[in-house]
């Protein structure tokens, strides 16, 4: 039998510890023991601490998004302004900041002669979508170019990326591989930044891949997972969150 490795890829989990554990749960029964984690872990008005600790249970290679930074970077004034963020520095404490501060900004690591890159957003910056623009409001997947030239001369055969929220794999025009697993923890948001745009994956269901790899073929694999998702949106809404509610609910934002 030829030699193989399969990994679980896990990103934008957001402190949704239920969506996390039917996750990790469903990898495993595929038979799945290795797990990556791409980032934006905790952040939001779910159980970032809980999220954190099941976490650790299963070991995954893991590096920061750009909200775990925002955790461990916020000002006097970040907390004073956004309550669901002083909350989640208050639940975490010190050791979860840490922790979190801790973490590689991104990965590289070679498995069966391939190069694999971990990235939230782009290898130089995790705000920066590299699959999609938002320039019209709407995700639009970017040319093949625009996308190389996001990876910054990365050598990578095979580019594991996050913070979109929305699953894609897209091989390159030269071959490589780039593929988004979607969001474990919330389908669907909107944000003002850097202009209004809306991320819908048009479902309630977490998100993630099993990635095979082999010495002559990578194959991907996406699933869509059920989990008590009314439990997550009466917890959003008990915390004055209607948006993040109206998020998980429907996996649609901005209607």
């Amino acid at each position: 039998m030829s030699p193989s490795a399969r990994y679980a890829v896990l990103s934008d989990i957001h402190g949704n510890v239920l969506a996390l554990q039917a996750v990790i749960a469903h990898a495993q029964a595929q038979g799945v023991r290795d797990f990556i984690n791409l980032g934006d872990i905790v952040y939001g008005p779910l159980w970032p601490n809980a999220t954190r600790a099941l976490l650790e249970t299963i070991a995954p290679l893991t590096i920061q998004g750009n909200q775990d930074r925002e955790i461990f970077a916020a000002t006097a004034a970040d907390i004073e302004r956004n309550p669901t963020l002083a909350a989640v520095i208050t639940e975490l404490s010190d050791e979860g900041c840490a922790w979190l501060r801790a973490l590689p900004q991104a990965a590289n690591f070679e498995v069966l002669g391939r190069h694999v890159l971990l990235t939230h957003g782009t290898p130089t910056n995790d705000c920066i979508y590299l699959l999609e623009e938002i320039e019209s409001g709407q995700p639009q997947l970017r040319s093949d170019a625009a996308i190389t030239a996001l990876l910054d001369g990365s050598d990578a055969s095979l580019i594991l990326c996050g913070h979109s929220h929305l699953p894609r794999c897209v091989t390159l025009a030269d071959g490589r591989m780039v593929v988004n697993p979607g969001s474990v923890g919330v389908p669907a948001y909107d944000d003002q930044l850097p202009v209004y745009h809306r991320m819908q994956t048009g479902s309630p269901l977490a998100s993630y891949a099993i990635i095979s790899i082999t010495k002559a073929a990578i194959e991907v694999a996406h699933h869509r997972v059920a989990y008590d998702v009314e439990t997550a949106v009466q917890r959003a809404r008990s915390r004055g969150r209607n948006d993040w509610a109206a998020w998980l609910a429907r996996g649609r934002a901005g209607d």
